[in-house]
């Protein structure tokens, strides 16, 4: 199944980009043009495709405990080259 991913944004450094995944869900994408990295925007869709009803709802459940480990609640994640989201490319 092909998914079709909308750009959002672009600048000379990285492109933004929405793609509808798991049951139709937008996910946020940073894609940097002169790497391999790309991160995830932690939102709404990210917070109910982990399963959470939204982000308000992740941050009530596991914010503190997050907040608590790494000093801050981040507004993105990078992906890991083996993370199944990594698949997304610049076209």
């Amino acid at each position: 199944m092909k998914r079709n991913a909308k750009t959002i944004e672009e600048t000379s450094k990285y492109k933004i980009v929405v793609e509808n995944r798991f049951d139709n869900i937008p996910l946020t994408f940073k894609i940097w043009k002169n790497t391999n990295l790309k991160e995830l925007k932690i939102d709404d869709g990210f917070a109910r495709a982990i399963g959470f009803n939204s982000l308000e709802d992740m941050k009530n459940k596991v914010g503190e405990s997050v907040i608590k480990s790494i000093g801050y609640f981040p507004e993105w994640t990078i992906l890991e080259e083996t993370d199944p989201l990594n698949n997304i490319v610049l076209n």
